[in-house]
C-alpha cells in the first residue's frame, strides 16, 4: 500500500471482466445515454450492432400523444494500443490479461500458405507482447464500432417528465427536465452529481448505483428532479483497448439513460492511442456550450476547443474557455446562472506535477468557488451564488 502522511490508499477494487456488462442481444440497441443540449433539448446516444434506425419516440408523460425524432449514426475504426497499462498497470488491478494480448498478436494460425507452408509478411508468433499500435495488417487489432446513434429531442419544457423509447428497444426511459431559473425558489432544491476517474471496477458501478440513489433521493425529498451528473474526466480507462468502450457503455446505461450525464475529457481518454477518437464519436456533444435548462449553463472540457487537457497555465485556459458565455469582455452572467466548466487535472506526486498543481487552482478573476484538491475541478461564477441553492452528490 502508498502511504502518504495520514492516509492509506487501499487495496485497488476488483476490475470487473468484460463478461459483466455482456451485450443484450446481437439485434438490440444499448447503451442508452442522455446528455443536455441547448435550451429545451435532450439528445440522447444509444449504440446499434447494426445501423439501423437513428430515432427515438418521446412523449411528455400524463400529456399524451407520441413523437418521432430521427439523428445520426456514426462509427469509426480503431487500432489497438498495447501499453503497460492495459495488463500491468501501476495502481489497480490488469485491465486485460497479457495472454489475450498475445493471443491477438499471434498470427501463426492462419498467415501462412497452407498448401506451400510459405510464411505471409504478417506471420507473427511472439513469445512477449510488443507495445504500441498495433500492426495495421492484422485484422485481430482491429476495432470496429457499433452505430452510435445521436438524436436530439427539442422544445421540452422545464422541470417536465418525458418518457422514451430508441429505435431497436422495446424498454422504455424517462427523464426530468432540468427547471428553469425563472422558477425562482420552487426549482431548488437541484441534485448535481460530480464524479471522475471512473473506470470498470466494482467500486465504479457501485458509484453509478449511488449516483442514481442520489437522484432519486433529490427528487423524492423535495426537489421537482431534473438533476444532473458531471463526470470530470476518465471515463471507461479503456486505454487503447477500445473494446471497454462498449462494456463501459453498458455499465453507465442504467444511470445515463434516467439522468443526463455531462462529460469532460481526460488523459485516459487521449492518451495510450485514445486520441479522443472513441470519446468525440461517442460523448462530444455540440455546441460546445450547454444549457442545463433556462437557468445554468455548462462548458464542456477543454478539449472542446482543441486545446491540450493539461494546460501549463490553467486560469489562462479557463479564461479561454469560458469567452464563449462570458465574452472577452466578461460580460456578467445573468442573475439566477450558473456557468460550470469541468476540467480534468492530472494529479501525480512530483515536485512538478505540484507546481503545476498550485498554477491549476489559482482561480481565475471571475471565479469564486472552486475544486481545490480533487482531480474534478468545478467552477462557479458569481451570479450562481444568488440565491443558488444547489445541492452537489
Amino acid at each position: 500500500m502508498l502511504t502518504n502522511n495520514s492516509y492509506t490508499r487501499p487495496a485497488p477494487a476488483a476490475v470487473l471482466p468484460d463478461t459483466r456488462w455482456p451485450p443484450r442481444c446481437a439485434a438490440c440497441a444499448e447503451q442508452v445515454h442522455l446528455a443536455l443540449g441547448g435550451p429545451g433539448e435532450m439528445v440522447v446516444s444509444f449504440a446499434t450492432a447494426q445501423q439501423g434506425a437513428s430515432a427515438v419516440e418521446w412523449w411528455r408523460e400524463g400529456g399524451g400523444g407520441g413523437r418521432r425524432a430521427v439523428g445520426t449514426p456514426a462509427a469509426y475504426s480503431q487500432l489497438i494500443y498495447v501499453d503497460e497499462w492495459l495488463s500491468h498497470p501501476p495502481m489497480g488491478a490488469p485491465r486485460v490479461p497479457e495472454d489475450h494480448l498475445l493471443a491477438l498478436q499471434d498470427t501463426s494460425a492462419w498467415a501462412y500458405d497452407r498448401a506451400t507452408g510459405r510464411r505471409f509478411a504478417n506471420y507473427m508468433k511472439p513469445k512477449a507482447l510488443a507495445y504500441g499500435l498495433g500492426a495495421y495488417n492484422n485484422p485481430q487489432m482491429y476495432y470496429d464500432s457499433p452505430a452510435i446513434h445521436r438524436v436530439s429531442l427539442r422544445n421540452l419544457r422545464p422541470g417536465a417528465r418525458y418518457g422514451y423509447r430508441v429505435a431497436g428497444d422495446a424498454r422504455n426511459f424517462s427523464f426530468t427536465m432540468p427547471p428553469d431559473a425563472a422558477d425562482g425558489a420552487a426549482a431548488y432544491p437541484l441534485t448535481l452529481g460530480l464524479t471522475a476517474d471512473l473506470g470498470q471496477t466494482a467500486v465504479s458501478e457501485a458509484n453509478t448505483r449511488l449516483l442514481l440513489a442520489a437522484q432519486k433521493h433529490g427528487a423524492s425529498g423535495g426537489g421537482g428532479g431534473g438533476g444532473v451528473v458531471l463526470l470530470a474526466g476518465d471515463l471507461s480507462y479503456a486505454d487503447g483497448y477500445p473494446w471497454r468502450w462498449d462494456t463501459f457503455g453498458r455499465m453507465l446505461e442504467p444511470l445515463a439513460a434516467r439522468v443526463p450525464v455531462m462529460t469532460a475529457g481526460g488523459n485516459h481518454d487521449v492518451d495510450l492511442g485514445e486520441a479522443w477518437l472513441a470519446y468525440n464519436t461517442r460523448c462530444r456533444r455540440r455546441p460546445p456550450v450547454q444549457f442545463l435548462g433556462g437557468g445554468i449553463l455548462a462548458r464542456n472540457s477543454l478539449s472542446s476547443l482543441r486545446l491540450p487537457p493539461q494546460v501549463p497555465d490553467a486560469a489562462r485556459g479557463v479564461g479561454l474557455a469560458l469567452q464563449p458565455v462570458v465574452g472577452r469582455r466578461r460580460r456578467p452572467v445573468p442573475r439566477g446562472h450558473a456557468v460550470f466548466l469541468l476540467l480534468h487535472r492530472r494529479r501525480l506526486p512530483s515536485a512538478r506535477m505540484a507546481r503545476e498543481g498550485a498554477r491549476c487552482r489559482r482561480p481565475p478573476p471571475h471565479a469564486v468557488a472552486r475544486g481545490d484538491d480533487a482531480r474534478p475541478v468545478v467552477l462557479v461564477t458569481r451570479a450562481a451564488l444568488a440565491g443558488s441553492r444547489a445541492r452537489t452528490t
